[in-house]
C-alpha cells in the first residue's frame, strides 16, 4: 500500500513544482520586484514598502524583459528614498525611476 501512494504522491508533487514555476514565470512574486529594485538602484527597499499592483513581460529571446512596480511606502521611507535618489548621480532626469512611480500618502 506505501508504494501506491508514494507513486501517486511523488510525481503529483513534481508536477506541483513545474506548475508553480510556470505561473510564476508569466506573474513573478513581489520578492521578484523586490530583487528587481535592488538590482537595478543598488538601493534596499525600504521596509515599510508594500507592493500595490505590478506587472512583468515575459523575457524575450535576448533575456530582455520589464517590470513596474507600484510601491506604497511610509512617509518617511519615501523622503528618505527621494533624498538618496537625488543625491546619486548615477540617477538622471532620463532615469526610468522617478517621483511619479512611488505612490504616497
Amino acid at each position: 500500500m506505501g508504494f501506491k501512494k508514494a507513486a501517486i504522491l511523488f510525481p503529483s508533487l513534481i508536477a506541483l513544482g513545474v506548475l508553480y514555476l510556470i505561473y510564476t514565470s508569466f506573474y513573478p512574486t513581489d520578492s521578484f520586484y523586490k530583487e528587481d529594485f535592488e538590482f537595478i538602484t543598488k538601493i534596499e527597499l525600504p521596509k515599510s514598502a508594500n507592493i500595490i499592483t505590478k506587472d512583468a513581460n515575459y523575457p524575450d529571446i535576448h533575456g530582455k524583459y520589464s517590470s513596474v512596480a507600484v510601491v506604497k511606502l511610509s512617509i518617511n521611507d519615501y523622503n528618505v528614498l527621494l533624498d538618496r535618489i537625488k543625491k546619486d548621480s548615477s540617477f538622471t532626469p532620463q532615469s526610468h525611476i522617478g517621483t511619479s512611480s512611488i505612490y504616497h500618502e
